[in-house]
């Protein structure tokens, strides 16, 4: 009869290369999952950036189709996010949250648009050199659109 007095029996016991083995998967795994998750992030901002330009492109075109635009650039387009703040300037009398201005800086011209109806609310001249600020002078002038939010 042999007995086991004293001795543990063990079920594993991985040696100096199995730990290093073991190591070198880990490290790929983390490697290779850190590579994906970074490819579709990239991916993913692709993504977001193409609708915003689709979006541009066509509120352009809508508002090409209704009156001719100025031709060798490319407007600034902001939202209405607030028309309570906007209420007092000539400009944005009939503007309504969610309005698109399309502000052309090298043809000095600002268009209201409503996309919901696809129509021209109103077109201001418009004079970048002073205030960063959305105002309308007495002449009806429009400065830039800081009280609008930009896309």
């Amino acid at each position: 009869m042999e007995s086991n007095s004293g001795k543990v029996k063990t079920v594993f016991a991985p040696s100096k290369l199995g730990w290093a083995i073991i190591l070198i998967v880990m490290l790929g795994v983390l490697a290779f999952s850190s590579y994906y998750f970074y490819s579709q992030y990239q991916k993913s901002k692709e993504l977001v950036q193409i609708p915003q330009n689709a979006q541009s492109r066509v509120i352009i075109e809508a508002v090409g189709k209704l009156m001719e635009l100025p031709q060798g650039e490319q407007p600034a387009i902001a939202t209405v996010s607030d028309i309570t703040k906007l209420q007092d300037q000539p400009f944005f009398a009939n503007a309504q949250n969610g309005d698109k201005v399309l502000i052309y800086a090298l043809a000095k011209k600002a268009i209201l648009y409503r996309p919901g109806i696809n129509k021209i609310i109103n077109v201001a001249p418009v004079d970048l050199n002073s205030n960063p600020n959305l105002s309308s002078s007495s002449s009806g002038n429009l400065t830039a659109t800081a009280s609008a939010t930009p896309r």
